[in-house]
């Protein structure tokens, strides 16, 4: 394109800012675009039905850190090829969670971290017990429940789902599915503003929230977990992470936006 303007000053502005534009495009949808990480993904892939072995200890299907499950008390969940199977508690507990470690805060950890996980509750007709996901501490010992989890969702044996965040602040009403019916659960937290969702398949406890600095510092696990005698299974957990844009990468998209509206005027006055 010929510079029309008798600037030799205004032609070499202009090129440059062409150019910065060519490149914030080329950035942002080229190779090198921003793109979400696999943090963890886990298809319970060890063991098998017959030979069930224990989650504890074991590292996921695609773990690019060499993190391993870290499960209390240490027995209750095994893996049989296909799925964790949540069983039986010790004499006297009440709870049970297995946790893979995460920092949503801190130089090179701001960005939107999605955990999904599926989840399917023994069907149970009376029994209100529940299986549950989410981002949390592993302060809580042994619990997800509302005194040490952040951003989470329970499944009843009974149907029933909930979802919380904040601890107990931002507690959902109780909905109901089919007992028994399996419901992949998606929680979305992106650390730069605190934005947050949590969705499901079956839409029943779907909603958006926003948490506090100081809840997402509060976050060092991803947990599945369990309370009392209830039982099931949890499939296809995966944690994901898109890191936001640095501001070197911002700067040249403001200026590659610039570029391309002065492109624009340009044909117009050509």
């Amino acid at each position: 394109m010929r510079c029309k303007t008798s600037s030799k000053f205004q032609c070499g502005v202009s090129a440059a800012v062409l150019a910065a534009a060519v490149a914030a495009v080329a950035l942002a949808t080229g190779p090198g675009a921003v793109k979400a990480a696999i943090i963890y993904s886990d298809q319970f892939n060890r063991g098998s039905v017959g030979s069930p072995v224990a989650l504890n200890g074991t590292t996921p299907t695609t773990d690019p850190s060499g993190s391993t499950w870290s499960v209390n008390p240490s027995a209750f969940l095994t893996t049989n090829g296909t799925e964790a199977v949540f069983g039986a508690l010790p004499s006297g507990s009440t709870m049970g969670a297995a946790y893979l470690p995460v920092t949503l805060l801190g130089t090179g950890h701001l960005g939107t971290y999605t955990l999904s996980v599926t989840l399917t509750p023994t069907a149970s007709s009376t029994d209100s017990d529940w299986l549950a996901m989410g981002f949390g501490s592993t302060n809580g010992g042994q619990s997800i429940n509302s005194s040490g989890t952040e951003a989470w969702a329970l499944y009843r044996e009974d149907g029933g789902e909930q979802s919380f965040y904040g601890g107990s602040n931002g507690m959902s009403s109780s909905t109901s599915a089919t007992p028994g019916t399996a419901d992949t659960f998606t929680i979305t937290i992106n650390s730069a503003t605190g934005a947050a969702s949590i969705v499901d398949t079956l839409g029943l406890v779907s909603r958006t929230f926003t948490l506090t600095s100081t809840e997402m510092g509060n976050v060092n696990a991803i947990i599945i977990g369990k309370y009392n005698t209830a039982t099931g299974d949890a499939q296809n957990l995966t944690l994901t992470y898109t890191p936001v844009p640095e501001s070197a990468t911002l700067g040249l998209l403001g200026v590659g936006g610039l570029g391309l509206l002065l492109i624009g005027r340009r044909r117009k006055t050509a």
